[in-house]
């Protein structure tokens, strides 16, 4: 394996006319002593807080009011939605099927729907039902024991 070549870099390389930098050639400490001085950071003057002189507060141009744009965000306001609540529950298996069967009736009709729309609409129809029909309603099923079904 060859190894590859070494990257030339800016510092061989030397501007024409120049000579380049040799132990001969290198300027004397008196030399550096008598060049002009670079400014640092710490040769410039730091201000205090008596010399500081108060700086009055940039004043922000008010915002044009724009009755287009206002028009348009009052127009853009959508109904918030409802929050969605995940919950499970223990049915039994006939009522489970009874979902089923719902759902297969509104698919012959020519309507596909999910369980959750089916057990919805069934809370709408007994949310319409008066009190003494709501109660009838459910007497009719039976009391489940609460908590998970044992495996």
């Amino acid at each position: 394996m060859s190894k590859p070549a070494p990257k030339k870099t800016n510092q061989n390389i030397v501007a024409p006319g120049k000579p380049e930098a040799t132990p001969e050639n290198a300027a004397t400490p008196a030399e550096i002593e008598t060049a002009a001085p670079v400014e640092t950071m710490a040769s410039t003057p730091v201000a205090t807080e008596a010399s500081a002189q108060p700086v009055a507060p940039v004043a922000e141009k008010p915002a044009k009011a724009n009755p287009a744009a206002k028009a348009n965000k009052e127009k853009k306001v959508a109904p918030k939605k409802p929050k969605l609540v995940r919950d499970s529950f223990t049915f039994p298996e006939t009522d489970y099927a009874q979902i089923a069967t719902l759902k297969q009736r509104a698919l012959s009709a020519g309507r596909d729907v999910k369980k959750t729309e089916v057990l919805r609409a069934g809370l709408a129809l007994l949310s319409s039902l008066s009190d003494a029909d709501l109660l009838s309603a459910l007497d009719g099923i039976n009391k489940l024991k609460p908590g998970r079904p044992a495996k």
